[in-house]
């Protein structure tokens, strides 16, 4: 009888486990195809003129499309995160949790390595460490936060 327990914990654990892997997976393609739309769309272009040179205007268009990415991110997760701890969002296996969640922290590791390469100054830096730091809680309640819960 007490192996069923068990075993019924163990299955349920991995029946969490399998939701969201599926909407991991799914929150990535969304990324990626996200991220390939930025890059094709908004590349700098050669200008018709001068041919060998590349005409950009004040801001590179990738970089504000980056910067826009990035308060999206930014309030969308305070605005989950908020509904959450409200507790109107009940359900953290959700595509779109999941979806903030991956894009906050995929942007505030590319913000730590856009300025390891010295590519954004150090102000930036501290932009994305919010996106990082919601991205990062937000995985922590939807991986661990469940089974602590239960196992005390």
């Amino acid at each position: 009888m007490r192996c069923n327990k068990i075993e019924q914990k163990v299955y349920s654990c991995m029946s969490h486990f399998n939701k969201i892997k599926l909407s991991l997976v799914y929150s990535f393609v969304i990324l990626v195809l996200w991220a390939t739309y930025v890059i094709i769309i908004f590349s700098p272009r050669p200008n018709s003129i001068f041919p060998n040179q590349v005409s950009t205007g004040i801001l590179d268009n990738r970089f504000v499309m980056f910067l826009f990415t990035r308060y999206f991110g930014l309030w969308l997760g305070g605005l989950v995160l908020l509904l959450r701890l409200l507790r109107i969002i009940k359900n953290k296996q959700s595509c779109i949790y999941i979806f903030i969640g991956l894009l906050n922290t995929s942007l505030g590791v590319l913000g730590i390595f856009l300025s390891i390469f010295k590519q954004v100054n150090i102000d930036l830096l501290h932009m994305f460490i919010f996106n990082l730091s919601i991205g990062l809680i937000i995985f922590i309640d939807i991986l661990f936060l469940k089974i602590i819960l239960n196992h005390n």
